[in-house]
């Protein structure tokens, strides 16, 4: 397991990583060990539970992870849009505008339906488009 512990002082926020956390009361713990020597408010932390996969690349036109999809997500019940990020998208998920490369309608919001079932919101596709680097 790994986890973050979040420092604020003002506007500015420092999120560490932290390699090796085996839980969650050890983050904490650590935390407000390091609570006295630090003026910053120790806001929050955080754990993430790894677990490795078992596939395998494809090939395709947008073959590096500098090239991403960014596509818009509207949270309904607040009144929020946020992106989320694909890696390597595969190419048949956009149509060419003329002025860059469009996430289609269909796959943004097979997409966005993915993540709503993650995340348990009410979402709804905005807009997507294909960027980074060397596109």
């Amino acid at each position: 397991m790994a986890g973050t512990i979040t420092f604020k002082k003002g506007h500015d926020v420092s999120i560490p990583y932290l390699s090796h956390g085996p839980s969650l009361s050890a983050i904490q713990t650590y935390a407000s060990q390091l609570l006295p020597y630090t003026t910053a408010r120790i806001t929050e932390v955080t754990v993430t539970f790894r677990e490795f996969l078992e596939n395998t690349e494809k090939p395709g036109e947008y073959g590096s992870t500098d090239l991403y999809a960014q596509i818009f997500i509207k949270d309904i019940e607040n009144d929020k849009k946020f992106a989320i990020i694909l890696p390597a998208p595969i190419s048949s998920i956009f149509e060419n505008t003329g002025h860059g490369y469009r996430v289609n309608q269909g796959m943004g919001e097979l997409l966005t339906s993915y993540y709503a079932q993650l995340s348990g919101l009410q979402l709804e596709f905005d807009e997507g488009w294909l960027c980074g680097e060397g596109q």
